[in-house]
């Protein structure tokens, strides 16, 4: 059920996840609520990107995961993403 959320959504689990990339590494990360984000600088054939990976229970088995990624240079853009997807948490602070 989603209290394993640990399992899940921990340091080594999400850096695993992003092991495409040439090289992406946790910056931050933290909670709020039932709102876990970590958010990764990562770089891909010589651009940087950041990703925002947010996990959160909906009920007792399901939670949602959700995954932006911008080039570095669209800060902008991904500030306005997160406020709409996670305006609680939409950064760490």
């Amino acid at each position: 059920g989603t209290d394993d959320i640990d399992l899940f959504y921990n340091d080594e689990t999400v850096r695993n996840n992003f092991l495409n990339y040439d090289s992406a590494n946790i910056t931050v990360s933290c909670k709020k609520d039932s709102i876990r984000l970590y958010q990764l600088d990562a770089m891909e054939e010589n651009i940087d990107y950041t990703i925002r990976l947010w996990a959160q229970p909906l009920n007792k088995t399901r939670l949602i995961s959700v995954v932006v990624v911008f080039p570095k240079n669209e800060s902008t853009l991904l500030e306005s993403y997160s406020k709409e997807l996670f305006p609680e948490l939409p950064a760490c602070p």
